[in-house]
């Protein structure tokens, strides 16, 4: 899998209400070990980190994360940009994700920033 298509999988994690869904998707993306930071949270564990995306889509429903940018990526690291659309259309919120790929080309590390540079 590439890491576009990894961060593909990733991204759909974040839009998926069905929490078994959710956890295939990240599952398919992520490490079981896979460490999330973002300024306003560290989560530890897949499993983790789909009962925090859980809870955002219930904080923020009908709310939507989308890529905003390619995947840059080069010796086991990769980069992109997100926004979240709310249901409106309009922006809530943007920010960039530096992530670690494990050897199996999943997620192991994550590095959430809001906002732009």
């Amino acid at each position: 899998m590439t890491p576009a298509e990894v961060v593909a999988l990733y991204a759909a994690a974040w839009r998926e209400i069905d929490a078994e869904k959710r956890g295939d998707l990240l599952e398919r993306s992520c490490v079981d070990a896979v460490e999330y930071v973002d300024p306003q949270a560290e989560v530890a564990g897949r499993s983790e980190l789909a009962t925090f995306i859980g809870a955002f889509l219930c904080a923020h429903p009908g709310h939507r994360l989308e890529l905003a940018s390619r995947v840059d990526a080069h010796h086991g690291v990769l980069r992109f940009a997100w926004r979240v659309d709310r249901p409106d259309g309009t922006v809530m919120g943007e920010g960039l994700d530096a992530c670690e790929l494990a050897e199996d080309g999943r997620l192991c590390r994550i590095a959430g920033f809001f906002g732009g540079l």
